[in-house]
């Protein structure tokens, strides 16, 4: 019996590692063949070591807009597919969601798994350059789920009602998965005490991620006297045009107010040193998996009142809920929590809990894998 295949179209082979490989892993046990078409950097040799076919998308930037170079990324994914002719194109992220489709028009007979992880820059800036693609970019949305086998997955309930009033699809085309799951085996660690409160942002060095509002925040209970170390893991997103420079990062650094520790393969043993997470964001996310990386390892979160970070957030439950831009209202949760590590143990052990039963990647692969098996 011939396996079915899937490719995955992702911008970046990093980004396949850390939101998608455990899903394809687990579409190889379940006897499909696993290809990935992403700009191919450090990961190759690890990702081929897993079983799937690598092949490099060379001309798509997730970041940057040049119409020739738009173009050819079409032509590009269009001659995989002919290549290799899979069943099921999954593709993660607006850019590869409208190419992917528009590329697998002209091929047939393939059934488009799209997922946006989040609505991103362009529905979550107000920049000219937002505002001016943004009604470009519902039309082609809506054109592309037309299609009767194009299904659309969505992470937060914000954004479901967004495309469903927007896009105009058919509801059964429509899923809400949140998140891409984590690990519980994996990140499972236990609370650490008599040490120095340890407050911990991880993402990349953007600043629609609040990485500004942390550093004024820390700032902030620095000269209000209160003890902590305040650690930024991550780094710069070159392609992002909201990248933080390595100059300013290492000031930062250098100031002593926040210690800049770059990028982290190894994450579970930078949650076993923290003792609260946050990630202040005003971007268009959509589950933050940094986030239920941090429940599943027993640690109270601090993020903000937007769409894909409040969903994770049960108010002085398992952490608090603070204004977007508001680094004094972050100061302030911060502070509550690093004064009180009883109450950082108890808001952990609860989000440990929402992450078993809403998180778990075991219950994501399920709900993933019916999208592939049914017509």
């Amino acid at each position: 019996m011939n396996k079915k295949k899937i490719l995955y179209l992702v911008t970046e082979d990093w980004y396949f590692c850390s939101h998608r490989l455990s899903l394809a892993k687990e579409a190889i046990k379940k006897n499909f063949k696993v290809y990935l078409l992403a700009n191919i950097g450090e990961y190759k040799k690890y990702i081929e070591n897993q079983g799937i076919e690598v092949i490099s998308l060379r001309f798509m930037n997730r970041s940057r807009v040049n119409i020739f170079s738009e173009i050819i990324s079409i032509f590009e994914i269009l001659f995989v597919l002919v290549k290799i002719k899979p069943d099921i194109l999954h593709s993660v992220a607006l850019k590869p969601v409208i190419y992917g489709s528009i590329a697998s028009f002209f091929v047939g007979r393939i059934k488009n798994i799209n997922a946006l992880g989040g609505l991103g820059f362009i529905f979550s800036s107000g920049s000219l350059k937002a505002k001016c693609l943004r009604p470009l970019i519902l039309n082609t949305l809506k054109f592309i789920f037309s299609r009767r086998k194009s299904k659309l997955i969505v992470q937060n309930r914000d954004d479901y009602i967004f495309v469903s009033n927007n896009l105009h699809i058919e509801k059964n085309n429509i899923c809400l998965i949140e998140s891409a799951g984590v690990d519980l085996k994996k990140y499972s660690v236990k609370p650490k005490s008599n040490q120095l409160p340890f407050v911990l942002l991880a993402s990349r060095m953007i600043w629609a991620k609040g990485v500004g509002e942390f550093v004024a925040a820390a700032s902030l209970l620095n000269k209000r006297g209160v003890k902590a170390k305040f650690v930024l893991v991550g780094k710069p997103d070159n392609d992002n045009p909201n990248c933080i420079s390595k100059k300013q990062l290492l000031l930062w650094h250098r100031s002593g107010i926040i210690e800049w520790w770059g990028y982290k393969r190894d994450m579970v043993s930078v949650f076993k040193q923290s003792t609260i997470v946050t990630l202040p964001s005003y971007y268009g996310e959509g589950i933050p998996k940094v986030l239920i990386e941090a429940m599943a390892c027993s640690k109270p979160i601090v993020t903000t009142d937007m769409p894909g970070c409040k969903e994770l957030v049960i108010e002085e439950k398992n952490g608090f809920l603070v204004k977007p831009r508001d680094h004094i209202d972050l100061a302030n949760a911060l502070e509550k929590l690093i004064l009180n590590p009883e109450l950082c143990v108890i808001l952990g052990q609860y989000g440990r809990k929402l992450a078993e039963v809403k998180y778990d990647q075991r219950k994501i692969f399920n709900e993933t894998l019916k999208l592939y098996l049914n017509d």
